[in-house]
């Protein structure tokens, strides 16, 4: 029903529609709970253009959703993509956050992981 909803959005409303934007959140949520970890990813990486034009540049909400993008690729093992968002997030939360949080702690020891995954794939093939 949603991505119905969405259909129709996309033909009424403006690509950085608040609605479009509700009802895509609310796809990435329900994507998640069904496992289906390809499609909620489809919709997290939708969300962002939308995010970084309605927010500063250095709010938690993006740096929050590109963490949120690094798990997903993280978890599809899309190592490169990962690595470029969980760098995006630290970036932002770092600031929003500071480093000494739990949160952060998390976030900044999946970077690290995704940095030494990413050296050890070049490293690899070359």
């Amino acid at each position: 029903m949603y991505k119905t909803v969405e259909q129709l959005q996309l033909k009424l409303c403006h690509k950085f529609s608040l609605s479009l934007l509700r009802t895509r959140e609310t796809l990435l949520k329900v994507l998640m709970e069904l496992k289906d970890w390809n499609g909620a990813l489809t919709y997290c990486r939708l969300t962002i253009p939308i995010y970084r034009r309605i927010y500063p540049a250095m709010h938690p909400m993006v740096g929050l959703q590109f963490y949120t993008c690094g798990k997903l690729e993280w978890l599809l093992e899309l190592t490169e993509d990962a690595l470029q968002s969980f760098i995006k997030a630290a970036d932002i939360l770092r600031i929003t956050h500071g480093t000494r949080t739990p949160f952060m702690k998390e976030l900044l020891s999946k970077l690290e992981e995704a940095r030494a995954e990413a050296a050890y794939k070049h490293s690899v093939s070359d």
